[in-house]
């Protein structure tokens, strides 16, 4: 949440991914290479558990790049669920369980596997790596990724 380009893309890529085909499972995994990054992506999967990242997700991106209000900790993200009427102990006990703690070390292990060096970055069916600079910009990450998504289709037929 903290990357203002991941921000700036999230608007390009939305309608990207709700045009996906069904056979696509796009998933979004936070990069986390220092700890100060762990909040996020606890954020992020706290609010997918709870099923409300419509209504954080976005309001997370504004709250750090839009609003300029300081959300690095626990108690600033607490704010935000509660704002979005999750319970308090509800997302207490959610933002420190085992699920969430396994995410947490799964998208670490992703980020380290996938080389990850910056963000934003698309990763195809586990092989490809499509970053900003490759697709000269976001909408050309898209393109990339919408032919190689189209590769992989036809190589499973």
């Amino acid at each position: 949440y903290g990357c203002v380009h991941c921000y700036n893309f999230e608007t390009v890529m939305k309608p990207w991914v709700n045009n996906l085909a069904a056979d696509v499972d796009f998933q979004r995994t936070p990069a986390i290479w220092h700890p100060s990054l762990e909040p996020y992506a606890r954020a992020y999967f706290v609010a997918r558990s709870l099923k409300v990242i419509d209504k954080t997700h976005v309001d997370i991106f504004e709250s750090i790049h839009v609003r300029k209000e300081t959300i690095q900790s626990k108690s600033d993200i607490e704010k935000i669920f509660v704002k979005h009427g999750v319970d308090k102990n509800k997302f207490e006990r959610a933002y420190n369980s085992f699920g969430i703690n396994s995410q947490v070390n799964q998208a670490k292990s992703r980020i380290k596997g996938y080389r990850t060096q910056g963000t934003p970055e698309l990763i195809v069916n586990g092989k490809y790596r499509i970053t900003t600079r490759m697709g000269k910009g976001f909408d050309g990450m898209l393109r990339i990724a919408s032919f190689l998504i189209e590769k992989e289709r036809q190589a499973k037929q």
